[in-house]
């Protein structure tokens, strides 16, 4: 479900995702959409099967990693840092209302 990049991220962190979800994954129930970014926050120090929240439609969910064919691919963090691609970034920077932002900072 998250790839390795996310999977390692350390208990704490908040990141941004966003990839392919399978009409069979449990992220379909809760509103998540293929290739749309999301906030997400590690709550596992488990790189195999860790859990984390996933903000969606305004609600926080707390998922476990499970193998599906969903594949959530890293985008960045709320600071602004460890993007690749400027397209997502402007997607991401849109979800938290600005990189700027001081809640994010925290």
């Amino acid at each position: 479900m998250l790839d390795a990049n996310a999977r390692y991220i350390p208990k704490g962190v908040k990141f941004f995702v966003a990839g392919h979800v399978s009409e069979e994954s449990i992220l379909i129930g809760l509103g998540v959409k293929s290739n749309k970014p999301y906030l997400c926050k590690m709550i596992d120090n488990s790189n195999k099967y860790p859990r984390f929240s996933i903000k969606v439609n305004g609600k926080v969910h707390v998922v476990k990693y499970k193998c599906d064919y969903s594949f959530l691919v890293y985008q960045g963090t709320p600071n602004g840092n460890g993007f690749i691609r400027d397209k997502a970034k402007a997607a991401c920077e849109k979800v938290i209302g600005g990189f700027n932002n001081t809640y994010w900072k925290r």
